[in-house]
């Protein structure tokens, strides 16, 4: 109701994603493109907010969990 839409959905893929694979979809159908942008825009953030997302990060310096926020937590290996 916020930005008048008309149709919005969300898909988040879970599993193993390869670097540059999409991992979110968001369609969104409404009146005036300025109103679906910023929809969309507020959506994305609102996802890496609210939802339980994270990815492990592998790299030459270690593993690291990164979290929705960007944070990133180093992986310890027990």
């Amino acid at each position: 109701e916020r930005f008048g839409l008309e149709a919005v959905a969300i898909f988040h893929r879970v599993g193993e994603v390869k670097p540059g694979e999409a991992t979110v979809v968001i369609a969104v159908a409404g009146r005036g493109r300025e109103e679906v942008n910023k929809a969309t825009r507020a959506m994305i953030d609102r996802v890496k907010k609210e939802a339980p997302i994270f990815k492990l990060e592998v790299r030459e310096d270690g593993e690291y969990w990164v979290l929705g926020d960007e944070t990133r937590v180093k992986r310890s290996r027990s």
